[in-house]
């Protein structure tokens, strides 16, 4: 299963156009629809049977829309049900099933809005749900720890080993230490990382860590060590206590962190998807190997000049600006051919018309 949209609503993000399902190992695709979705946050499929799969859709970032929302199919996706909608305003970011038990499951609801200068992250759609019976009913975390001031992006996930044990990126208190009342001591912030030890009744704060909640918000719990976990802050951040302390688990490598996958059997082998591409550790983060064999990127413009072969130049997002030949007399334009001039975001480019 394939879920299109950016996620992570930055200013530059464009729309999806659904959800797509491979038989074949990905090789081929089919679209299966929730085309007006737009932002597909999260996908997870039933442990037993792969015909029941549920969507966590974000929903349009420039508009209000009401075709976001949680969905479930229970036949491969041919129909849908909105199973849990909020409004207009808010979709659903994401979806965790209980590791045991696939009738409990965790969805996070966002309302958040996009503009060219502007985002408006957190609202009183913002919520964390629970249901207990694969999605006919559910309710609303609340109280025992969890924060009360608006929310914003959250992110849950269940500790594989002991599922009791659930962690939650929460943003929170948006506006970021403003006393509550002109003269009153400034609050403490509730953003940060929670953990629960009784499957998601009560809660307690373990980390203020959470850098640009909306862009990152990722947690991932050890396959067998529930006190190991690690959550994207930036850098990605690693605990073997719970969340309580923390040190850098991506050291040497491309920052900006939204995507973590850690092998089952061999949990030391972990994949890290960045604004760089991907990283592969087989030591638990100890190094890492950059995979820069990867034909990608994402320029925001490219421009060229009037060289024979001409030179094609393009600023990437968090990856610099490049310049490169368009063709060679023998043979491939290989990386090597390419030189870089700029850091950080390149944007646009634009070369001499005449040198």
């Amino acid at each position: 299963w394939l879920g299109t949209g950016e996620p992570n609503s930055r200013n530059s993000i464009e729309p999806g156009c659904g959800i797509f399902k491979s038989t074949d190992g990905g090789l081929t695709w089919r679209a299966m629809g929730l085309g007006k979705t737009q932002h597909i946050g999260r996908i997870v499929v039933h442990p037993s049977n792969p015909n029941v799969v549920y969507v966590a859709a974000l929903g349009a970032a420039w508009k209000n829309n009401p075709e976001r929302g949680l969905y479930k199919t229970t036949d491969g996706g041919q129909t849908w049900q909105l199973i849990k909608s909020i409004n207009d305003r808010a979709g659903f970011i994401d979806v965790q099933m209980h590791p045991t038990n696939p009738n409990v499951l965790l969805a996070a609801s966002w309302e958040r809005i996009r503009g060219p200068y502007f985002l408006r992250s957190g609202g009183p759609g913002s919520a964390l749900w629970k249901t207990t019976d694969a999605g006919a009913t559910w309710t609303e975390i609340k109280g025992n720890g969890w924060p009360e001031t608006p929310k914003g992006r959250i992110s849950p996930r269940f500790a594989p080993s002991n599922p009791d044990i659930v962690y939650a990126m929460v943003e929170a208190d948006s506006i970021r230490g403003q006393p509550s009342r002109p003269g009153q001591a400034r609050q403490k912030l509730a953003n940060g990382l929670y953990r629960s030890a009784d499957g998601g009744n009560t809660w307690t704060k373990v980390n203020d860590a959470n850098t640009r909640p909306f862009y990152y918000s990722q947690v991932r719990v050890h396959p067998r060590n529930p006190d190991r976990v690690w959550f994207s802050s930036t850098p990605v951040l690693v605990s073997n206590d719970g969340g309580k302390t923390t040190r850098s688990a991506t050291v040497g490598i491309h920052v900006d962190h939204h995507a973590m996958w850690m092998d089952p059997n061999d949990p030391e082998r972990m994949i890290v998807g960045n604004d760089g591409g991907i990283a592969i550790t087989y030591d638990g983060g100890g190094s890492y190997d950059f995979a820069a064999l990867l034909p990608l990127a994402q320029p925001y413009e490219v421009s060229y000049d009037f060289e024979v072969p001409y030179n094609i130049c393009g600023g990437m997002q968090d990856n610099g600006s490049w310049c490169g030949p368009s063709r060679r007399k023998n043979g491939p334009v290989t990386n090597s051919y390419w030189f870089t001039f700029n850091g950080g975001d390149g944007f646009f480019t634009a070369q001499h018309p005449l040198e």
